[in-house]
Formats: C-alpha cells, sequence, structure tokens
C-alpha cells in the first residue's frame, strides 16, 4: 500500500466536509430550491441520466494499445493497462472507477484523480477526489496548482503532474464550468413540482380551504378543532366522510393536480433535464406513443453515436495527454474506448454486417473469419481464417492444363491454322461448341474463329443454321465444320502465367 493509499480518508468514510460546502454553500433557485450534486441527484431524472451515461463509460472495456506500422495491438506490458482496465487503486474496480469519474464530469463539470507514482516514475494508482475538496488555481506562469481540503481538515498543495485533472466543458480553457450551476434551475423547478405534488397525495385535496361554523370559537375549541380535522382528514385519512354540526360547512379552495398541471410540468422537466444532460428522453425510460420499435432501435444508436461517443474522446485523449504521455504515445501508446459491443444488433443484421466484411457479394473483405470470431469472444483458428478472404460470386479463374494437355491442344490449332493458311479450298475445322467465347472462358492457347455469313459448308453434329455467323471455339472434339476460305479470321488468346492478363492478337486470312 502506497504513502498517498494510507492517507486517504475517502476510501474508509464519506467527506463530510465536501457534504456540508455542498448543502450550504450551495444558491437557491429561483423556485426556491437549493440545487447542487447533492439534491439533484435525489431528483429520478438526474439520477437517471447521470447513471446511463456513468455505466455506458463504465461497461465498456478501456485498453492501451500499441501501434508499430499498421499493426495496432493491446499493450500488456504497459503500467497503465492494468489500472484503467482493471484496478486502479485498491478499493476500486475500473468499472466503479470510472462510474465516479462520469459522475464526477456530470454533476460538476470535472473531475481530479491524485497520480501515485512507482520505480522509475512510472504511474501506480489513481485515486479519485470529490470535486467539491479541490481548488484549482492558475498562476501568472500559466502553470495550474490544485489545493485539496482533506476531510480532517489538512490542506495539501499538488503540482499539475500529480493530479490527473478531465475538464467538461470549459469558458476559460483550464476549468470545467459548473455542471449544477448550468442547469440549477430546471432541476430547482422539477424538485419544487415533485415536493408539492408529494404534499397533495400526503395531505389529500382537502388540506387547504375554510371550514365555517356558526358563532365564535374560542382559541380551545379553534385548536381542538383544528387539530381534530387534522388528525382525522388528512394524510391517510383524507377524503373520508365528515361529520359537522353547528351548521358547519367545508369550502375547499384547493387545486387539483390537473388544474396545476403537475403532470404536464413533470413531464416538461423530464425532457428539459435530459436535454440539459445530452441523454435522449428514451434511455432514461420516458417516451410518447409515436415510437415504434424500429425507431427506438435507431434511438439507441444515437445514444451510443452522440452521447457516449464524445464522453470517450474526452477521457481518451485526456489519458493520452495527462497519464500516457507525450514520450510513450510519440513511440504508439494510446488509449481506447472498445465500444463495438454497444453497436450489435439483431442477429440477422450482424449476419449481413459479417457475411460483407468477409466479402460476400463481390466486395472486397475487410476483415478476417479470426476477427469476426474475437467479437463474440471465440478464440483464433489460424491458418487461412487470419487471412482476408478472397470475395465471392466473382468467376473463378480457368483451371491450368498440364503440359501434354497444352502441347496436344496446341498441335491440334497449329495443324488447322496451317490447313487454313496453307489452302484456298475449304478447310475442316474440329470445334467443341458454336458459342461467344468470353475472355474468362479462354485458355492459353485456344484458338477463336470469326466465321462471316455463308463461309460455314457442312457440320457433322451441329446445323449450320448455328454457326452460320459469329465465333466458333475450336477445342478437341468430334464436331466439325467445314470453313469456306478466306471468310475467316483468327484471334488467338494468351495469357500472363504472373499477372494473370489476357491479351490476343489478330490474323485475317487472304
Amino acid at each position: 500500500m502506497s504513502f498517498w493509499s494510507r492517507l486517504w480518508p475517502w476510501g474508509r468514510k464519506n467527506a463530510t466536509l465536501e457534504l456540508f460546502r455542498e448543502l450550504f454553500g450551495a444558491n437557491l433557485s429561483k423556485s426556491g430550491e437549493p440545487v447542487n450534486w447533492a439534491t439533484a441527484i435525489k431528483v429520478s431524472t438526474v439520477l437517471a441520466c447521470a447513471r446511463v451515461r456513468a455505466q455506458g463509460l463504465a461497461q465498456v472495456p478501456l485498453k492501451i494499445f500499441r501501434q508499430e506500422g499498421d499493426s495496432k495491438t493491446p499493450a500488456l506490458d504497459h503500467p497503465l493497462y492494468f489500472l484503467l482496465h482493471s484496478r486502479p487503486n485498491q478499493w476500486q474496480t475500473s468499472y466503479e472507477y470510472r462510474e465516479t469519474l462520469s459522475l464526477h464530469l456530470d454533476l460538476a463539470g470535472r473531475h481530479y484523480s491524485l497520480i501515485t507514482r512507482g520505480v522509475g516514475n512510472a504511474i501506480t494508482e489513481l485515486l479519485p477526489f470529490p470535486p467539491g475538496v479541490v481548488d484549482t488555481k492558475r498562476g501568472s506562469d500559466g502553470t495550474i496548482t490544485y489545493k485539496v481540503t482533506l476531510d480532517n481538515g489538512q490542506q495539501i498543495e499538488l503540482a499539475e503532474d500529480q493530479v490527473w485533472h478531465i475538464r467538461g466543458p470549459s469558458w476559460n480553457g483550464w476549468q470545467g464550468m459548473d455542471a449544477m450551476e448550468l442547469t440549477r434551475e430546471a432541476i430547482g423547478l422539477a424538485i419544487s413540482a415533485e415536493a408539492q405534488h408529494a404534499r397533495l397525495f400526503k395531505n389529500g385535496v382537502q388540506t387547504s380551504g375554510t371550514y365555517s361554523v356558526e358563532g365564535i370559537l374560542t382559541e380551545p375549541q379553534h385548536t381542538m378543532l383544528r387539530k381534530l380535522l387534522i388528525a382525522n382528514h388528512s394524510g391517510e385519512n383524507a377524503g373520508l366522510p365528515m361529520v359537522v354540526d353547528r351548521g358547519a360547512k367545508w369550502l375547499s379552495a384547493t387545486m387539483s393536480g390537473v388544474d396545476s398541471q403537475h403532470l404536464e410540468v413533470r413531464r416538461f422537466q423530464v425532457e428539459e433535464i435530459c436535454r440539459a444532460m445530452g441523454v435522449l428522453p428514451i434511455m432514461v425510460g420516458h417516451t410518447d406513443k409515436t415510437a415504434t420499435y424500429a425507431s427506438s432501435e435507431q434511438m439507441f444508436l444515437a445514444h451510443v453515436v452522440h452521447t457516449l461517443t464524445p464522453l470517450y474522446a474526452r477521457v481518451e485523449q485526456s489519458i493520452d495527454a495527462y497519464l500516457i504521455g507525450r514520450r510513450d504515445f510519440e513511440r504508439g501508446f494510446y488509449a481506447k474506448f472498445v465500444a463495438a459491443g454497444l453497436l450489435r444488433g439483431a442477429m440477422t443484421d450482424r449476419g449481413n454486417y459479417f457475411s460483407k466484411a468477409l466479402g460476400s457479394g463481390g466486395s472486397p473483405a475487410w476483415m478476417t473469419q479470426d476477427e469476426v470470431r474475437a467479437l463474440d469472444e471465440l478464440n483464433p483458428m489460424g491458418g487461412e481464417a487470419a487471412k482476408l478472404p478472397k470475395p465471392t460470386n466473382v468467376p473463378a479463374p480457368a483451371p491450368k492444363e498440364d503440359a501434354a494437355e497444352a502441347a496436344k491442344r496446341a498441335q491440334l490449332h497449329d495443324a488447322t491454322i496451317a490447313a487454313l493458311q496453307r489452302e484456298p479450298a475449304p478447310a475442316q475445322i474440329h470445334l467443341s461448341q458454336p458459342i461467344h467465347v468470353e475472355p474468362a472462358q479462354v485458355k492459353v492457347g485456344d484458338v477463336n474463329l470469326t466465321v462471316a455469313e455463308g463461309a460455314i459448308q457442312s457440320a457433322t453434329t451441329v446445323e449450320p443454321a448455328q454457326v452460320k455467323a459469329g465465333d466458333v471455339h475450336i477445342g478437341e472434339s468430334q464436331h466439325h465444320i467445314t470453313v469456306q476460305h478466306p471468310a475467316a479470321q483468327k484471334t488467338t488468346y494468351k495469357r500472363d502465367p504472373k499477372t494473370q492478363e489476357l491479351t490476343s492478337s489478330e490474323t485475317r486470312f487472304e
């Protein structure tokens, strides 16, 4: 245990000094309610907004990576990896620490943690301060110092390199603006509306009015009658039948919840607080009747993109600047929240995404099978699974012929072409089928004859009408046609064995 861990009071008991300062040092809102983190967190909407942001920051793995060239790998040997990913101090897990960090940013606009260092100046612990006990000062030379009031009243002064200071939105650039000061009126109105609504239910709708009797009551009679009414017709007894005498009458002067539009005010304050804290109302359970399953799904994704991603970027860049430092950052170390899990959709959507990532539909692949497996915490398979797959739905290259088959084919083609060139008389040509040959179907050594109209004399199996004009692919077959010279043109195809590029040359027989 480090010296600072033994000195630190907040791991063992509440910071009562900070609570005293927050409760009694806060300014009243226009609604008459004091607003600070201690009172604001009791408003269900503030609690829900702060919680959903804190859980979004805490549940995503936070890792230190090392980039070397194009390769990015977790830096398990870096001192900060264990602190940020697992346990930043002796009494908090990484989840709990980041949850506290987020609450500080949302309810105070700033977070402070004491940085303790060990051998070689390596960071060994991160100890969070309650924001209310830290007084930040900026000197004329631009340096920032932090004066911390401990729970026992002792004050210590810390330098910049001893404190990890994360700022919320800032006006002057070195201090985060007080979040409760900015949202004081919205939260104060919510507190006041909730209190008034609670009083209505506590006392009933007949807690305020006039109980009129004939004659004049003495002071003891007045006191006794008042106690009688409160005891028998308020709180749990509100609404019970009232027995009156002496011509007494009850003249109600109380507004109902509908009259004072309590529900409408409270609904609006939910939206107002969500707007101030940057959280979509649906994330705190506030929806309207127009929301559908599809629209809700898109809102959940919008929460990740517009609410959590800016928070991730704020913390990541602060880690890079103040914890990792320039030296290690230039060596390729950086912090990253791995938020891919939050963007998981339905199984069908994930299947379609992974299919395209693996190269289906002919598109280039950008993920390997092992990378896809890692997203579901499956072990890598290695081998071909670690390589980018080839796109599907793409015609496969023609199979390679062995040397004997290639030589036989070339001999047949050479004999056929020699006959065409030597004899003006019709030449008999062997063919496989009368087709128009696509380049992808052509093999090295193939010959394509462009046969003109009327050049075909006869055919054994293929009717002349089927090949009277067009391309004829010469191959090894018993089929043959007789071509009248000179109405033929030879196209010879060659394929580069290295680049697989197909080239052709044409010869017209005259």
